[in-house]
């Protein structure tokens, strides 16, 4: 449709195991405006971080159960100065950040006012 508005993606900050992505991605069948979405990312610094459960999830979902596309970036340093491009690429995005410690949340901050199409920042 011309004009229409592209979907967002749910960006989670520092997502540790992804508690936030993976309730968002089980919701999005269920919750409409949660269907809306183009997808969500689960970023952490670490690289270490067991994301097992979502390839268990797909493996148990459906061939097309209507699930939200996911995007697991581990080892995403949120202070890399090449990460706003990388974001800015997804299209429109909602950032959430949970348990930002010492700089991240002014630097979640900084990332939001630096993306040409970022529509909502959540800390808490």
């Amino acid at each position: 449709q011309a004009g229409a508005a592209r979907p967002c993606w749910l960006v989670d900050l520092c997502a540790g195991k992804g508690f936030l992505a993976f309730c968002v991605l089980e919701l999005s069948t269920r919750v409409p405006l949660l269907s809306q979405l183009a997808g969500v990312v689960c970023m952490d610094g670490s690289d270490a971080i067991g994301w097992e459960h979502f390839a268990l999830r797909a493996k148990g979902a459906e061939e097309d159960d209507g699930s939200l596309a996911l995007q697991l970036w581990g080892g995403a340093n949120l202070h890399d100065v090449e990460l706003p491009a990388r974001l800015a690429k997804l299209g429109p995005v909602l950032l959430s950040g949970t348990h930002l410690c010492r700089r991240l949340s002014s630097r979640a901050v900084e990332i939001f006012n630096l993306l040409p199409d970022a529509r909502l920042l959540v800390l808490a």
